[in-house]
């Protein structure tokens, strides 16, 4: 809970991908709803969620009128939760590399209609340049339930964003930049030498 209201919480530490925080994301599937969206992945498979699943249970159980404990028993009860576990599959069934870091490991894909607040750690504004994918982040957010077309659960959307530190830069599906101008480099250096979660897979 934050700021003494029962549907926020944040996320602990994660690696950012897929980063749309200053600019909505309008292409393909979100043309016609564009959002700010960002997808963070949980280096650590026991990553403490505590905090975020005692929220998501709290929203769950007041709006649908339930007692569950666990999460695990909310996600048996046909009730989505919003995490996965990663595969690295495109939508396709396709392994890609640039979601080789996703698989066999805790993924969130959290969206705001507003454009979030990002700061740094010394409480700074931070501008596109300075957030990618591959940095590290937290994110506070309110959790919401849904009930659509038969899909019922509960959804986080992220409202501010923390860079708690720099990481390695990763691929984002857009090639390699040193692959598509292989042929079109100098043959020399600088020096001028030659060169879906079932609930059998949460464990809370």
């Amino acid at each position: 809970m934050l700021s003494n209201d029962p549907t926020r919480t944040k996320l602990p530490e994660g690696r950012l991908t897929f980063p749309s925080l200053f600019k909505v994301n309008d292409r393909g599937f979100n043309k016609a709803n564009p959002k700010f969206e960002a997808t963070i992945v949980f280096d650590d498979p026991k990553v403490d969620l505590s905090d975020f699943n005692e929220t998501i249970l709290h929203v769950c159980n007041d709006h649908f009128k339930k007692s569950f404990k666990t999460i695990a028993e909310m996600v048996k009860a046909g009730y989505k939760y919003p995490l996965k576990k990663g595969t690295g599959l495109n939508k396709d069934g396709e392994e890609k590399a640039y979601l080789a870091i996703q698989k066999g490991k805790w993924v969130i894909k959290t969206t705001a209609k507003f454009k979030p607040v990002v700061i740094g750690v010394n409480k700074q504004a931070l501008d596109e340049n300075e957030i990618y994918s591959g940095c590290y982040v937290s994110i506070a957010g309110k959790c919401f339930p849904y009930d659509t077309a038969g899909n019922r659960g509960v959804t986080f959307f992220m409202q501010n964003v923390l860079k708690t530190k720099d990481g390695e830069r990763l691929a984002t599906g857009i090639g390699n930049y040193e692959d598509d101008f292989a042929d079109d480099f100098s043959l020399t250096d600088e020096d001028g030498t030659s060169n879906e979660v079932s609930a059998e897979d949460i464990p809370f």
